[in-house]
């Protein structure tokens, strides 16, 4: 093959814009006009990402704020109970979607040492595989199993390792009855199994009908009954080694309030918002008075140390026994199940308050969607915020059945656990009265990342929200907001009201810079029966300025741009477009054009090799093109350069445009930064030579 025709067949593909940078962009901005950027939260996984207190989520549309719901989102329903034995007073514990059922009883006086354990195969729907059993209860520890006991599971990240604990209880057999100050734990493996049980310090005194939890990394364990059937008040914490698991030591804090303002055995607890609330519970296991009391504390995060007890002003509306608690970061306390003025009666009411973040104090308390009557059961509570009510019992005399049953529900939490409807796990909702609102609350952005250019900070344009307020007279909404400025965060702005109407959007011009930003929004109702809503917020970013190459070709001969004729004046033409905003005046851009070797996109500060002392023999650059104040919306600007090429070949034509903002500097100076640096130059294959046509060979004469 001639050399003439290799060189021919030698073709060139163009390279592609590097554009990942921009779709990637394209995901979370959505642009608006050519010369600014919106930022949106409109969905439930925008606004999940927020803070909620006394409010939730709505499912109206696409996921709006509302004010919160004192009760819950979707009524409860059944979960997978195979292989699940019916369990009375057991204990349970939950991680990693994994849910552990420990001991309990199947009848008073026959208590079990199993441990069984399920996992939550769909996080959306909630669906629970079948249980199964692991490691049980050592025999050393309880040799006729246990009842009325607590456990836990604590996950340590700087060792990667979880441990679940098992504490105290009792076991009645034969008309005697053992009275437990144990305390076990096993590490939970990936797979959901246990490994071995092991012993650790014991509690100060054998206790059952305690309650415990975690908080900043420690375990307490308050109340309960001694082994004369008195309630105790004493409050214990616990720091386990990471690395062990072994608990070295138990310690005292602040006693819960005397007997006289009520009873600790078979209490609710819940933690919420750095506070520990203990509510309801037996004077005596004896002979029992019941008490409405709630109280709560806020341990030292750095200590773990309680310095006193506050009765909260509002009490439960009867007294309860054997109830279980919950709690969300939005707010919401919750009583689950139990028996009401007496231990005999179960009943299935679940009632909700709310709690005021400033002062701890609990608002009243509503009913709202409740079980079967069921005492002596237990409560997890997962990561997403959803509840599982397991076992109890019907009554608590000897006969009284054990229940096997698992129930499942959600409040309407602070969002984290949004649910997907799948399988018909919903059920419709058997709510008969209206809904009870909290009377206001707060929806707090996540801090989102409006900067659009790597160490530029972003122009504040506009923010926008579009709210639903039926009745002005009866409903408010107001905004406010802040942003990160050269390292520190301004002071909030506002509150800027809302206009009325349903569906209707406020838009609010803003001005600075910034690299975050945040809002927060506070809905207010008169009548706790109807909410407010907030549908969607818009952030308005003004987009950086952003200088574009297109269309570089070679025109003025015939054949051009396919083919250009040696030694022929022709045009290199191509244009520059500002698919920005403005460049501050002063500002100057320029456009280069290089006649380089094989492919080669320039990026800066890198210029093609041989050309870094430009203009060069080896590395003409062809005339720049200067300008200043390329204005929002202007027109292309096109280049348009005489040049001959004098010898055949391949040419690499490589058109090239960014800022100077250094005009007593030649360029190149790169220090204004774009909004999209990967089409700031084009490239272009030229073929120089000459057209060869062969004309068919035409013979007379010949035979």
């Amino acid at each position: 093959m001639g050399k003439s025709r290799r060189l021919w067949l030698a073709l060139a593909v163009l390279l592609l814009l590097l554009a990942s940078g921009l779709v990637l962009f394209l995901l979370f901005y959505h642009p608006a006009q050519a010369m600014e950027f919106f930022h949106w939260n409109t969905t439930v996984v925008d606004f999940n990402e927020g803070r909620f207190y006394h409010t939730a989520l709505s499912w109206r549309g696409d996921g709006e704020v509302q004010l919160l719901p004192v009760g819950f989102e979707h009524p409860w329903v059944p979960g997978n109970n195979t292989g699940l034995p019916p369990r009375g007073a057991p204990a349970a514990a939950v991680w990693n979607n994994h849910i552990y059922v420990i001991g309990g009883d199947s009848a008073y006086g026959d208590t079990h040492s199993e441990v069984f354990y399920t996992t939550i195969i769909n996080t959306l729907t909630h669906e629970l595989a079948d249980w199964q059993e692991t490691t049980p209860l050592p025999a050393s520890a309880y040799p006729k199993g246990v009842f009325r006991h607590e456990a836990t599971a604590m996950t340590f990240t700087e060792t990667n390792r979880t441990y679940l604990y098992v504490f105290g209880g009792m076991s009645p057999e034969g008309g005697e009855t053992d009275y437990y100050d144990k305390v076990i734990y096993a590490e939970i493996r990936p797979d959901g199994t246990l490994g071995e049980w092991q012993e650790t310090t014991h509690l100060p005194t054998p206790l059952y009908g305690m309650e415990c939890l975690v908080l900043n990394g420690r375990i307490y364990i308050l109340g309960g009954a001694d082994q004369t059937g008195n309630s105790r008040p004493e409050v214990y914490y616990a720091v386990p080694d990471s690395s062990t698991g072994q608990i070295p030591e138990w310690r005292p804090t602040a006693s819960l309030p005397a007997l006289g303002t009520g009873g600790y055995v078979e209490a609710s607890v819940a933690a919420e918002h750095g506070r520990i609330y203990v509510y309801g519970g037996a004077v005596s296991a004896v002979n029992p008075s019941y008490s409405p009391y709630v109280h709560f504390a806020a341990p030292d995060p750095a200590t773990g140390e309680i310095s006193g007890w506050t009765m909260a002003t509002e009490v439960l509306p009867q007294n309860c026994y054997a109830s279980e608690g919950a709690a969300y970061e939005s707010g919401l306390l919750l009583a689950i199940a139990g028996a009401w003025n007496n231990a005999y009666d179960p009943s299935g009411d679940v009632r909700a308050a709310l709690i005021e973040h400033d002062t701890g104090q609990t608002s009243e308390w509503f009913s709202t969607l409740g079980l079967t009557p069921r005492f002596w059961h237990a409560v997890v509570q997962d990561d997403f915020g959803w509840l599982y009510s397991i076992g109890g019992a019907t009554g608590s005399a000897q006969g009284a059945p054990r229940l096997n049953e698992v129930w499942i529900a959600s409040p309407y939490g602070e969002g984290r656990g949004f649910y997907q409807a799948a399988g018909g796990l919903i059920y419709p909702t058997q709510e008969t009265t209206p809904t009870v609102y909290a009377p206001s609350g707060v929806y707090t952005s996540s801090i989102i990342l409006v900067q659009l250019v790597e160490g530029q900070e972003a122009s504040l344009t506009s923010l926008a929200w579009n709210t639903t307020i039926t009745d002005p007279a009866l409903m408010t909404v107001t905004v406010r907001y802040r942003y990160h400025h050269e390292g520190s965060w301004t002071s909030w702005h506002g509150p800027f009201p809302s206009r009325p109407g349903i569906g209707v959007t406020t838009t609010l011009p803003i001005t600075g810079t910034c690299d975050w930003f945040q809002y927060s929004v506070r809905l207010e109702t008169f009548s706790n029966t109807v909410t407010p809503f907030l549908n969607a917020v818009r952030i308005g970013i003004l987009a950086p300025p952003n200088l574009t190459v297109k269309g570089l070709t070679v025109t003025g001969c015939d054949t051009c741009p396919t083919l250009v004729p040696p030694n022929e004046p022709v045009q290199v033409v191509f244009s520059v477009q500002n698919e920005g905003s403005s460049i501050p005046w002063g500002n100057n851009f320029y456009a280069m054009l290089f006649i380089t070797t094989t492919s080669f996109t320039p990026w800066p500060p890198a210029l093609p090799i041989g050309c870094e002392n430009y203009p060069t023999e080896t590395c003409p650059l062809i005339v720049p093109l200067y300008g200043q104040d390329f204005g929002e919306g202007a027109p292309s600007r096109t280049v348009s350069i005489p040049w001959t090429f004098t010898e055949p070949g391949v040419y690499h034509l490589v058109a090239y445009v960014d800022y100077n903002n250094t005009p007593a500097e030649p360029p190149p100076i790169y220090d204004v930064r774009e909004y999209n640096e990967f089409d700031n130059s084009q490239e272009r294959v030229v073929y120089v030579g000459n057209l060869t046509i062969y004309l068919p060979l035409v013979s007379k004469g010949w035979p």
